[in-house]
């Protein structure tokens, strides 16, 4: 793939991408989901549940995922394979990444950019992906971009908190948990009359209240006070 901007020819090839990024095509194998090893879309996606037994498999939604398999879920559907709309649900292309990356599987990461951005080219109203990757690579190939608009990065633009706080996540302690896999905190237990009840082993706590009588008046400060 290839494009003049601003008079400098531009390959997008495996050479720009190594020099821009470091990114390499050395794996050899183009990732296509019909014709992949012992892929299989279905068992990739189980193997990523929480709860296998309660989940919906007519959509392949990426909520009830584990906390590393939501994370890489996150980081296909944004940055790896970015696009429009819908991260929520993986796709069969985004399925098959969840397998390359869970799997060490050494693929040609070249073409899976390529064909990431022949498909933004037919998308007149889409956004072109890897804006941060084309903006290395227009500098390396010497592009004019003075007068240029720039985005600046901001909260919303990060993989912080936020982002994993719209996971469903939650930081307790020194780690990340689900919401939902957080034990519910126990309400003290009540005898039959309606009184706490207390571990036999210890004393019950009981309140003990002020003595009014030997609690002194507070004195004003001023007549005005």
């Amino acid at each position: 793939m290839q494009s003049a901007v601003k008079g400098k020819l531009i390959k997008l090839d495996g050479l720009t991408l190594k020099e821009a990024v470091g990114l390499s095509g050395n794996g050899g194998t183009k990732p296509q989901p019909f014709n992949f090893g012992d892929f299989e879309e279905l068992t990739t996606f189980r193997d990523c549940q929480r709860n296998p037994k309660n989940t919906n498999y007519t959509k392949f939604l990426a909520g009830g995922m584990k906390k590393n398999s939501r994370l890489i879920s996150f980081i296909i559907a944004w940055m790896l394979k970015p696009r429009l709309d819908n991260h929520a649900q993986m796709s069969r292309d985004d399925t098959l990444l969840m397998h390359v990356i869970k799997k060490k599987i050494k693929i040609d990461w070249v073409s899976v950019v390529n064909d990431c951005m022949w498909k933004a080219r037919r998308k007149e109203d889409g956004p072109i992906p890897y804006a941060l990757l084309l903006s290395k690579i227009f500098e390396k190939a010497g592009v004019y971009l003075k007068g240029e608009k720039k985005i600046i990065l901001h909260a919303s633009n990060k993989i912080e908190k936020s982002s994993l706080h719209h996971m469903g996540m939650l930081k307790q302690e020194d780690k990340w948990v689900f919401k939902g896999d957080i034990p519910p905190t126990p309400e003290p237990t009540t005898d039959e009359d309606g009184i706490p009840s207390h571990d036999k082993d210890q004393p019950p706590q009981v309140k003990v209240e002020p003595d009014r009588e030997q609690e002194a008046e507070p004195k004003p400060f001023s007549l005005f006070e």
